[in-house]
């Protein structure tokens, strides 16, 4: 099926979750727009890689649906936090499977979708997976990434004029930052989200994120557009903070200079 169609698709199923408020719609289209990003990384990623046209359709259909349970979510539970409601991930494969939107599909291409979406979104993916399998898997995750580090940047960048509790997952903004937060940043780790309690909780955490990237291009994306130093700018200045920093930009140089990072399809799988 040509990707238009799925798109189409798309577009029909969200649209009905908007009330043509755009108070109430904010966080429905804040979606929308944030699975068109991801489209475009993923394709981005795809390019440098040099992937065959079928891997990159494959790509594509998985940023497309990766977030399709957020819609549900956010109309059932009124919140975007997995912990207060459903995990999001679970919910956008049963919105797939009940609508039969991949039917045209071969059990291998739902297999690989499925197992992509229903693990962008952990912790930690799990190695007991094939190459390909593995692959698309850190594709999504790379990609989900950087668009929700643009998202949250520009949002910050201008939060003066529009504070958002969807955005900021409704927790306080304190000075205060989660010990634990802290100590698996530290530590060289990525932070649980389940430690969340803070505004700044949420910037540290979202810097951990760079312990998880996987694809040259993403480590090119955090140092081209300045993420660490975006995202640390209003933090406190704290021992700990600079000691982070520093082990970050370490880390994000490092990767830029190993030979091992995914640059090529090739090395893939």
């Amino acid at each position: 099926m040509d990707i238009a169609l799925y798109w189409q698709w798309f577009d029909h199923f969200t649209d009905q979750f908007l009330y043509h408020d755009s108070e109430k719609d904010y966080p429905f289209v804040l979606k929308k727009i944030h699975t068109r990003g991801v489209c475009d990384v993923i394709l981005l990623i795809c390019e440098e890689l040099d992937v065959s046209p079928d891997v990159r359709y494959l790509a594509q259909l998985i940023a497309l649906f990766h977030d399709l349970g957020r819609f549900e979510q956010y109309a059932r539970y009124g919140t975007f936090r997995d912990k207060d409601s459903v995990n999001h991930a679970i919910q956008s494969i049963r919105d797939l499977a009940y609508h039969r939107v991949l039917k045209e599909l071969s059990l291998k291409q739902r297999r690989i979708i499925c197992n992509a979406i229903r693990y962008h979104n952990v912790a930690c993916i799990p190695q007991k997976k094939d190459d390909e399998t593995l692959f698309y898997m850190r594709l999504i995750r790379d990609a989900d990434k950087l668009d929700i580090w643009r998202i949250f940047i520009e949002y910050f960048n201008n939060r003066g004029t529009q504070k958002n509790p969807v955005i900021e997952l409704d927790v306080p903004d304190h000075p205060e930052m989660s010990a634990s937060i802290l100590r698996a940043l530290l530590d060289g780790k990525i932070a649980l989200i389940s430690e969340l309690k803070t505004l700044n909780d949420i910037k540290l955490i979202q810097l951990g994120w760079i312990y998880d990237l996987n694809f040259r291009f993403s480590f090119e994306y955090v140092k081209k557009n300045s993420i660490i130093e975006n995202l640390m700018k209003d933090l406190p200045k704290s021992i700990d903070i600079q000691h982070i920093i520093q082990k970050l930009m370490d880390y994000r140089d490092m990767s830029l200079e190993k030979k091992d990072v995914i640059n090529r399809m090739d090395a893939v799988y």
